[in-house]
């Protein structure tokens, strides 16, 4: 709050007090609390709403029409800012994980694929930002961590510099499916599905540098990484439309229900 008032950003801040039985039920907190952010949002004309999570990583927006962005929406429309900015100031070096969409492209953005994983400070340092598709923004000037607070304030420094409305960007940018899920998948079989995929990437444009990811065409992808830590494999799928995606889902889920036998 003193930040934001030595700023002079108007604002106001709801649920910033210390209740271990609300957060006993988190779900219902983010639900109501999102229910309440869009009404005020929309009602009181903010420019935009920001959800802080618990530890400070995970941030959630809201534009200016009172709308919750999904993961991929808020992360396009913090990539269109900086693509503005770098219009203005130089290209932009960003990091995002091999999971995140790239439907869209940026014409003053140099965006780099990897495995999000296994940093060193020196690395994380020629980049300008590094997001995940999570609601996770690191801006390098700043901190090599993700840092919400942060970036609430430096999503609102470039709204106000560019004169432009979150909602406008959320219209400019193509409509696309994105998603993630998870496959129940034994340790012992996880292997085997490393194997498999790579077998069926053969024909195929693919990439190794974080589990296995096929293309399927020049927008559509799958991506396959084995859980380190519980039975399942982590399925991400980009596509141009959302029956072509989920035909991709039930595929590889057939796939790979017979490669388990």
């Amino acid at each position: 709050p003193f930040v934001l008032n030595d700023l002079n950003i108007g604002n106001m801040i709801f649920n910033n007090f210390h209740d271990a039985h609300r957060l006993a039920n988190f779900r219902s907190l983010v639900k109501h609390s999102v229910e309440d952010m869009e009404k005020i949002v929309k009602s009181l004309k903010l420019d935009a709403g920001f959800l802080l999570y618990p530890f400070g990583q995970r941030l959630d927006l809201i534009c200016d029409k009172g709308k919750l962005l999904s993961m991929q929406d808020s992360l396009l429309v913090v990539l269109a800012l900086m693509d503005i900015e770098a219009a203005k100031e130089g290209k932009k070096r960003i990091f995002l994980p091999t999971w995140a969409p790239d439907m869209i492209k940026f014409d003053h953005l140099d965006i780099e694929y990897g495995k999000y994983a296994d940093f060193k400070a020196e690395q994380l340092q020629q980049y300008d930002l590094i997001a995940t598709a999570d609601g996770n923004f690191a801006f390098t000037e700043f901190s090599l961590y993700r840092d919400s607070m942060y970036a609430a304030i430096k999503i609102l420094e470039m709204i106000i510099k560019h004169d432009v409305k979150l909602s406008e960007l959320v219209t400019k940018t193509e409509s696309f499916y994105h998603t993630q899920t998870k496959i129940a998948c034994s340790q012992a079989l996880k292997g085997k599905m490393m194997r498999k995929f790579l077998e069926d990437a053969r024909d195929k444009r693919s990439s190794t540098s974080d589990g296995v990811k096929i293309w399927l065409n020049q927008t559509d992808w799958i991506l396959m990484i084995p859980d380190q830590y519980s039975d399942h494999l982590n399925i991400y799928i980009q596509a141009a439309e959302e029956e072509r995606g989920q035909a991709i889902y039930d595929q590889y889920k057939t796939k790979i229900e017979s490669w388990a036998k």
